[in-house]
């Protein structure tokens, strides 16, 4: 998940004010492998970066469905943290 969470996706509000922290997501996992909805479980404290969390994790998480004792691909869902950091320059 490293190379989809990257400073190049940094809000520039909080990049230019220096705003770092750690958002956790709560996300629905459609049958087809897609996350098919976001919920931000634990805030930074910034709304733009708990926002570009859910946003890409939509737009670019891409798992291997979860199946069920038949083989079948069904829903599921899947928490995780990312920390937003930025680079000391």
């Amino acid at each position: 998940l490293s190379d989809i969470f990257t400073e190049d996706y940094y809000p520039p509000s909080a990049k230019r004010e220096g705003v770092q922290g750690r958002v956790s997501i709560a996300l629905s996992i459609g049958a087809n492998g897609r996350v098919s909805d976001c919920r931000v479980a634990g805030s930074s404290g910034n709304g733009e970066l708990d926002a570009v969390t859910c946003r890409l994790a939509v737009r670019s998480i891409r798992f291997e469905p979860a199946k069920d004792t038949n083989g079948t691909p069904i829903e599921s869902s899947q928490t995780f943290a990312v920390r937003w950091q930025l680079r000391d320059e």
